[in-house]
């Protein structure tokens, strides 16, 4: 009962650390772009909230790590299962061949030379079998694809198009260090023929 008493006494100030918490879901989930993407997020952050707060007095058996780990889960899933893949792919293609074809925002670096990676979403690159690609980082990726919930399988859907090229592990992105880069990122890697031609 101990737990019970200490939420009651504290309710005043979780008010405030509720709607914080939720607030920095929606965030994370790079749900605040339209209304219906913060209304639908916002669902999951009161989910989280209450997760995060039975962890913290006692009553939930998780860690609050966990819990922001599995309620972000179910948000991207539930998420995608009401997009169309196929639609938020094609979405995303259109936007990447603008893009490509306006050549600032992804530009041909060529191997030794300087990258300025504050300037750019990302650069093209001749890749080790003579074929461009354009590499976007992942982290600019999942801002990219609509909604973002979406990214993973529109990487899918880029592999079964023969757009995306693998790794060498077999993992759908690539971990590389580019000249001029401060450090290694995670690239989705793209075929920059395939994306054009789309």
């Amino acid at each position: 009962m101990t737990n019970y008493r200490i939420c009651v006494r504290k309710r005043p100030s979780l008010v405030a650390r509720v709607q914080r918490i939720i607030d920095d879901f929606v965030k994370k989930m790079r749900a605040d772009t339209e209304p219906w993407e913060r209304r639908f997020a916002e669902k999951f952050g009161i989910v989280l909230a209450g997760a995060i707060l039975m962890s913290e007095f006692g009553i939930g058996p998780w860690t609050k790590q966990r819990a922001r780990k599995a309620i972000a889960t179910l948000y991207r899933k539930a998420r995608s299962a009401i997009v169309s893949i196929k639609d938020a792919t094609d979405a995303l293609l259109k936007r990447l061949r603008g893009l490509v074809k306006a050549g600032k925002r992804f530009p041909l670096i060529k191997k030794g030379e300087n990258y300025n990676e504050a300037d750019t979403w990302g650069l093209t690159r001749k890749m080790s079998d003579g074929n461009r690609a354009v590499l976007v980082p992942l982290s600019r990726f999942d801002r990219l694809v609509r909604p973002s919930a979406a990214a993973k399988a529109a990487l899918a859907e880029l592999e079964k198009r023969a757009i995306l090229i693998k790794g060498a592990d077999g993992k759908p992105t690539r971990q590389m260090k580019i000249e001029g880069s401060k450090k290694r990122h995670r690239y989705v890697c793209l075929n920059r023929k395939a994306l054009l031609a789309e």
